[in-house]
């Protein structure tokens, strides 16, 4: 799994207001769910970059979150996939 700011995939440390997430062996794109710090976050975009692995990149939409680090929670359907931790970055904080 592959976390980057939505702006400059490249970049680990979230500072725009969106987030791309990039998992394998995704067997149902839509039923995809992403949550931070329990909030559901608002998909916009998925896109299917691998038919082998089954690989999808997924754009989506952050709220408002202060600088610092924050839980994302990811799950297909009702089933638990991965939780990480990830780094908010705000400028003028």
């Amino acid at each position: 799994m592959g976390i980057g700011d939505g702006l400059d995939i490249r970049c680990q440390t979230i500072r725009s207001d969106a987030v791309k997430i990039l998992i394998e062996n995704v067997s149902k794109p839509g039923w995809s769910y992403f949550f931070i710090d329990g909030q559901l976050l608002q998909t916009i975009d998925y896109v299917c970059v691998d038919w082998i692995l089954s690989e999808y990149e997924f754009a989506l939409l952050l709220r408002p979150l202060s600088s610092g680090a924050h839980e994302l929670a990811i799950a297909e359907a009702e089933t638990p996939i991965d939780a990480r931790t990830i780094e908010i970055e705000r400028h003028g904080e």
